[in-house]
């Protein structure tokens, strides 16, 4: 009889980077994550914090991206994963109608624009903390807010865009702004604010 999946994830974690390596948090957030995946199989959606949101196992998930983020480095280097996982764990709280909790990630990603205020992200961690703040407004039904800002995400598109024309529309930044503003378009539709 073989062993099943579970338990070769459980006696044969993966490797790990050198940062990681020999860290148990780590080691245990990505181990779990694993053991999660398998749990739920095919059920699973498409990142580690909805398989963890759909076990039932999301405030775990929660307590081990904090921890892990105070471990990180806050470097060039780090940014873009720590934008990822802040994005992550706003949308997180989102369904689970912690407005608060995600207001505060919304800011945490304006603190990384504040690491070199010449980034090149810079204006898309922008758009996408807007979005959040979005979406909260949304579901608060704060109208003012859902107009202030969106007309704020408006005109930084529209000034966005002048820098962009010249770009063929196959340009990975071209592509990566239209995806912006339709993110941008479906959340003011849906509140009756789009014209």
């Amino acid at each position: 009889m073989g062993k099943s999946p579970l338990l070769v994830v459980l006696n044969n974690p993966p490797e790990f980077t050198k940062t990681a390596r020999n860290n148990p948090l780590l080691e245990g957030f990505f181990r779990l994550s694993m053991v999660v995946l398998l749990m739920i199989g095919g059920q699973c959606y498409s990142t580690q914090a909805r398989c963890w949101e759909a076990s039932g196992q999301v405030d775990q998930w929660m307590a081990l991206v904090e921890s892990v983020l105070h471990l990180v480095d806050p470097s060039q280097n780090t940014r873009a994963d720590r934008f990822y996982v802040l994005r992550t764990a706003a949308y997180i709280c989102l369904s689970l109608q912690k407005a608060e909790q995600a207001q505060h990630y919304s800011e945490t990603i304006r603190a990384l624009m504040k690491e070199d205020s010449q980034w090149a992200e810079n204006k898309r961690y922008f758009v996408e903390s807007s979005l959040i703040d979005l979406k909260i407004y949304y579901e608060a039904a704060d109208t003012e807010s859902v107009r202030r800002v969106g007309q704020d995400l408006t005109h930084h598109l529209m000034a966005w865009e002048v820098e962009l024309q010249s770009l063929p529309l196959e340009d990975e930044k071209a592509r990566r702004y239209r995806t912006l503003c339709h993110n941008t378009a479906a959340p003011l539709y849906r509140a009756k604010h789009y014209v």
